[in-house]
């Protein structure tokens, strides 16, 4: 079921409460103190894992008004560049119930993570921040579970086209100007590799352009592996 929040807030305690919770896995938590309050009503205990870095920035992606890393920087200058650049669309209400305040945010974030049975993030990387953004709380680094898949690929032949595949949605924050720099690099130099974007990029004009890219567009999950051997 879909619940919204506030007005599902005593449907979807009753009906949690009906189903005998007795522990929670929140793998997302998008800035909301009601989501956060459900473990203390249940009386149960809970996991939190950080996909990404929404617990200790609003805009969740670490990126400012020029689309550059913002370098983690203190929490008076974290506030200034939210009242700039807006947090992200899904977590404006959320930090607006915060107060608009950078204190705020991190004090909520703090209290569900101390009040975790364990936390989790997918990578090294994104543990070692959030144990650096919120001092004295553990997070382990655990990879989501992907199931597993055997990809038979084919070794190019020595002075064959290289491919070199791109797989998602590429965004300025995952890189897509370092796509297009690439892209354009080996083209100008006459190097024997084609891209192959399986989803799209924020520069998809530009890519297309290039001789030596082909963005394939969206995808099926499902039928990646197949996309991938064949390519």
């Amino acid at each position: 079921s879909v619940y919204h929040l506030p007005e599902d807030s005593d449907a979807l305690l009753a009906d949690l409460r009906g189903c005998g919770v007795w522990h929670i896995h929140f793998p997302q938590v998008m800035g909301g103190a009601r989501w956060a309050a459900l473990p203390a009503q249940l009386g149960c205990s809970y996991d939190v894992t950080a996909h990404d870095y929404a617990l200790f920035c609003p805009r969740i992606d670490l990126i400012d008004e020029a689309g550059r890393y913002c370098g983690e920087p203190a929490v008076d200058i974290c506030e200034r560049c939210i009242a700039l650049n807006l947090p992200h669309p899904d977590l404006r209400a959320a930090y607006r119930d915060r107060g608009g305040s950078m204190t705020a945010w991190l004090g909520l974030h703090r209290r569900l993570l101390a009040g975790a049975r364990r936390v989790f993030a997918p990578s090294r990387d994104t543990a070692e921040r959030v144990s650096r953004h919120f001092p004295g709380i553990v997070c382990t680094p655990r990879r989501p579970p992907e199931p597993a898949r055997r990809i038979a690929i084919r070794r190019p032949a020595w002075g064959a086209v290289a491919g070199v595949a791109v797989i998602g949605a590429i965004g300025t924050n995952k890189g897509s100007e370092l796509l297009l720099a690439c892209a354009r690099d080996a083209e100008k130099q006459g190097l024997p590799i084609q891209f192959r974007l399986f989803g799209y990029a924020a520069d998809d004009a530009a890519l297309r352009r290039l001789s030596n890219v082909c963005v394939a567009g969206e995808y099926r999950r499902d039928d990646l592996p197949r996309l991938l051997a064949e390519y």
